[in-house]
């Protein structure tokens, strides 16, 4: 009898063993609860960027919703019960997600696994946040249920791996990053892994400076590094004898086949937001179903550089300079600094014709030409709007200095001024003789 006995405590004794004490907030409800109550902890829920570790420095205004599906139960997982976790209105980087735990009456260890939907999961029709690779690994709980004292009560450890669920190791204090769901929000030119690569990784370079080209088209700064090189940036240069410094219009259309839920910032020495979609004063138009659009235009002097901060991966993007720029130079616009030139476009996605210095008539002068690309796919989404004024072989005989004298004629004013000077001469000495 006493062998059995001890074999009996052998046993109890070892089950209290294989339940974790942990060192955890107040809220975590590891030192053992009341079975009979429903209690609630927190895990974390954060948005980094595509290293899985550095926080972002902005959040998408989404909803996301959570599935609990107990695994393990000492009766049918299915009767057992049920684990909830509240829906996340995000409203920050970093959240806190609810999760309740039922009440008990029935001893022994419950196994749940907590699983995150995307908006595109829980909503079937909707389309998710741009930009947003979601997590797609899971949560796991445990909850131990057994007497102590007396007293039926509830003991909860948490994991990101099911194999460890109720193991020694978990010992951490901070059991809200045991099971922590980390979305990767990829802006400003990080590399979205399921969007198509580039056709080309540059179709547009900035072409290489020429001896004997006294103004070069210059590149973005800092643009010889990857990650800047994949910033959504716009640059102007205003080149040639006759260019201006003043401020050109340009026109940039944004195109997104899924919302973006926060807002894009830029400045050209005044701040333009481009307010998420859903907000009360969205510059966004269109549904889930048609994708959307949302339109800025720019002033940009010669040299300055408009950087947009916070564009989603997916993104695409137009960048025209606006037509009354553009043009033949002529008589009637050799003075006028705001328009007679011709443009060119580099970086960006998308192959572009741009004209030449000998044929700029041929391209209209880039009148209909624009940049494109994709932010998060495309490498170089620095683009460069050159506009030169003067800088075309036909331009060359408007640009020479204007001597009064049209040197193909200037043999026969010549020969013209002799014919006068000799009638001059023969009036005069024959006023002469008749004087005398």
């Amino acid at each position: 009898m006493k062998k059995k006995l001890s074999l009996i405590l052998a046993v109890v004794l070892s089950f209290c063993m294989s339940i974790p004490v942990l060192a955890a907030p107040t809220n975590y409800p590891t030192d053992g609860s009341d079975a009979g109550r429903t209690s609630e902890f927190v895990i974390e829920k954060k948005y980094v960027k595509n290293d899985g570790t550095t926080s972002v420095d902005r959040f998408p205004d989404e909803i996301l919703k959570f599935t609990t599906t107990c695994t393990a139960a000492p009766m049918d997982p299915a009767t057992a019960p049920a684990l909830s976790v509240a829906d996340l209105q995000v409203t920050n980087v970093t959240n806190n997600i609810t999760v309740t735990v039922p009440a008990y009456t029935v001893p022994g260890k419950y196994n749940y696994e907590i699983k995150e939907l995307s908006p595109a999961e829980y909503a079937p029709g909707s389309k998710d946040t741009a930009g947003v690779v979601y997590d797609k690994a899971s949560g796991f709980i445990q909850v131990v249920v057994k007497y102590d004292g007396g007293s039926l009560k509830k003991y909860v450890t948490v994991a990101a791996n099911g194999d460890f669920v109720g193991a020694e190791t978990d010992t951490s204090n901070d059991a809200t990053k045991k099971a922590d769901f980390k979305n990767k929000y990829l802006l400003d030119g990080e590399v979205d892994p399921d969007l198509p690569g580039p056709q080309e990784p540059d179709p547009n370079p900035v072409p290489t400076p020429q001896p004997e080209d006294p103004d070069p088209v210059k590149p973005v700064p800092d643009s010889e590094k990857p990650v800047e090189k994949a910033k959504f940036k716009i640059m102007k240069q205003a080149r040639g004898p006759l260019a201006g410094k003043e401020q050109f219009e340009v026109h940039v259309t944004l195109q997104s086949e899924k919302p973006v839920r926060s807002d894009i910032i830029c400045n050209d020495g005044e701040e333009h937001v481009i307010s998420k979609v859903g907000s009360a004063n969205s510059s966004w138009t269109g549904t889930d179903a048609t994708g959307y659009t949302a339109a800025v235009t720019l002033q940009i002097k010669d040299d300055e550089v408009v950087e947009f901060k916070g564009i989603p991966a997916g993104v695409k993007y137009k960048v025209q300079e606006d037509p009354k720029h553009i043009g033949q130079l002529t008589e009637s616009n050799i003075n006028d600094t705001t328009t007679g030139y011709t443009v060119a476009y580099y970086g960006g996605g998308t192959k572009v014709e741009n004209p030449t210095v000998d044929k700029p008539a041929d391209k209209d002068y880039g009148r209909t030409l624009f940049a494109s690309g994709t932010v998060g796919s495309d490498t170089n989404n620095n683009i460069v709007i050159s506009n030169s004024k003067g800088a075309n072989i036909e331009d060359s005989d408007m640009v020479k200095p204007n001597t009064g004298i049209n040197l193909e004629t200037l043999p026969y004013v010549v020969i013209l001024g002799l014919v006068i000077i000799g009638a001059g001469m023969m009036f005069v000495k024959s006023r002469r003789r008749r004087e005398e």
